[in-house]
């Protein structure tokens, strides 16, 4: 069975706009800002699937993304002539995904999965700033911005008697992303990893059922978070690319007790190396708020919980949750 699919959306609103004032009071000067946003933007996604008789699948799919930012904001400031800031800056993403995935039934009852993939990307990213008519560097830039990966992965079902039931994978990923900047070449990231996935179900009696499941995956940082472009909000916060940004990593473990198909305990744990987020810090050589992503040593969160059920009469049914966790953030 072949399947062809295709979708296209058009975002362009020549008329709207965002406009907002803000009052900032530093030592008595009075500072009135004016932010307009506007844009236009595309997306086509074209897929094509083949299934075969015996559990093969393969498949290819393209992604064509273009994005066009106006950005215009004026500081007033009191007794002072005013500021003004214009950016202009775009974004084109080609991005083509391949899969290969087949399935195999073996003897006594045992399930196999394995499948191979790869996808390709091309990013160009482009900005042009200027502050009251002149060139504005910290905020004019233009880059080509490449990523590869590559990934095999191998699984198994089995159903042991009534009582247990086991599914688990390995998967081995390798990924890699350069960026050009004004010719000068740059790796992002180049890294190879293993991603285990695991899930059990034990039913412990008649009326209890053990489960544990674990799972790992990636994230990268989206392409403008990675651009040394720097944008402002306001005459007092700006927000900051990273080139240094880089992927993280997520491991989730989560034991699940039911008592009776209705009460339900938990206990859960994540941990996520080199998590980032976006952190604001004052910047040294001015007064003005920076808000930049960065990368932490890691994320941590632990916690249990309890569901229980409960029904009044025939006009309420509802469930009480009760759960406790913690978080930690290594920077």
């Amino acid at each position: 069975r072949l399947s062809l699919s295709y979708t296209g959306r058009f975002y362009d609103p020549d008329k709207v706009s965002r406009r907002g004032a803000l009052t900032e009071f530093v030592d008595i000067r009075r500072v009135e800002t004016e932010l307009e946003l506007s844009g236009a933007s595309n997306l086509h996604n074209a897929r094509m699937d083949y299934i075969g008789h015996k559990g093969f699948r393969a498949g290819m799919d393209y992604t064509f993304y273009k994005n066009d930012d106006k950005q215009h904001l004026v500081n007033d400031f009191e007794k002072e002539e005013e500021q003004t800031i214009s950016t202009l800056s775009s974004q084109q993403v080609q991005r083509v995904d391949l899969y290969m995935n087949d399935s195999r039934k073996l003897k006594k009852e045992w399930m196999l999965d394995y499948g191979v993939d790869a996808s390709f990307s091309d990013t160009r990213n482009e900005s042009g700033q200027s502050i009251n008519g002149g060139n504005a560097p910290e905020g004019t830039f233009r880059l080509k911005q490449k990523d590869y990966s590559m990934g095999a992965f191998a699984g198994f079902t089995k159903q042991f008697g009534k009582k247990v039931s086991l599914n688990a994978s390995l998967s081995l990923q390798y990924y890699k992303a350069s960026v050009d900047s004004a010719g000068k070449k740059k790796t992002l990231w180049n890294r190879a990893g293993l991603f285990p996935q695991l899930n059990f179900t034990y039913k412990v009696a008649p009326s209890g059922m053990l489960m544990f499941s674990f799972s790992s995956d990636k994230t990268y940082p989206s392409y403008w978070d990675v651009t040394p472009q720097e944008s402002p909000i306001n005459s007092y916060s700006v927000i900051l690319g990273n080139p240094s940004l880089k992927p993280y990593r997520s491991y989730s473990g989560q034991l699940i007790y039911i008592l009776k198909q209705k009460y339900t305990i938990l206990a859960f744990c994540d941990y996520v190396p080199d998590y980032f987020a976006q952190l604001p810090y004052q910047n040294t050589s001015e007064l003005k708020n920076v808000f930049r992503y960065e990368n932490m040593d890691y994320q941590l969160q632990f916690g249990v919980g309890v569901i229980v059920p409960f029904r009044v009469g025939e006009f309420w049914n509802s469930q009480v949750t009760l759960s406790g966790q913690r978080m930690q953030e290594k920077l």
